[in-house]
């Protein structure tokens, strides 16, 4: 590209970057309305550059272990997906998730990173992707469904007073280490069930509940 805002235009259903080397290309977009899959390295994402999907069900694929959406703006993207079988890094905003869309890990371990104060994942479906993180020094309000908690992974504070928001009727985390993690919450006017160990509930943190609803703390242990 050159001085301009260049867009990269896709007239087929795949294209792969990942033995091309983009330069000054600011935008990459689907022109089909079909299900478009880009797969790309992380270098063909030009800083403040977008990445369009279109009216399909597109598909964006980054090969290696750094998937960095925190400087790329994604529109109509529904399915993000490691390409790398090795331990992956998503770092997403929350408007990089669309709604109703899916983030796929890999058989490695891997970890979403919010890149802000919001991940919220109520609209989102996550596949082997073992770790939540809070990726920005403030508070960062982690809202889940109990499926996108897997079984041995983990929810990661940071150095604000994060809070882990149950968006059902229960938050089961007997599973599931918590670390900086100071409160948690019920995100329903219904009855919520917390059942964790006590090593979830973080020293001077709190449990929230929803509202008038008669909601129940389990702890898992003998304390």
């Amino acid at each position: 590209g050159n001085s301009g805002n260049d867009t990269l235009a896709i007239a087929g259903t795949l294209i792969d970057l990942t033995s091309t080397t983009l330069s000054s290309v600011d935008a990459v977009k689907a022109t089909l309305t079909s299900a478009t899959t880009f797969i790309v390295d992380q270098n063909d994402l030009a800083y403040g550059g977008s990445l369009f999907g279109n009216s399909g069900s597109d598909n964006l694929t980054i090969v290696g272990t750094s998937f960095d959406l925190s400087a790329t703006t994604t529109s109509n993207v529904e399915t993000l997906k490691a390409g790398s079988s090795n331990d992956t890094t998503f770092k997403l905003d929350q408007a990089d998730l669309a709604n109703g869309g899916t983030v796929n890990g890999s058989s490695g371990t891997d970890t979403l990173v919010a890149n802000g104060t919001t991940l919220d994942l109520r609209s989102t479906t996550l596949n082997s992707v073992e770790v939540l993180q809070a990726g920005i020094a403030g508070a960062v309000t982690f809202t889940v469904d109990q499926a996108d908690l897997a079984v041995g992974g983990s929810v990661v504070g940071g150095s604000g007073a994060d809070t882990l928001v149950a968006a059902g009727t229960l938050l089961d985390l007997t599973s599931t280490t918590l670390s900086s993690v100071e409160i948690l919450k019920a995100g329903s006017a219904a009855a919520t069930t917390f059942i964790v160990d006590q090593a979830d509930l973080a020293s001077g943190g709190s449990v929230l509940t929803g509202g008038a609803a008669a909601d129940t703390l389990i702890i898992n242990g003998t304390l």
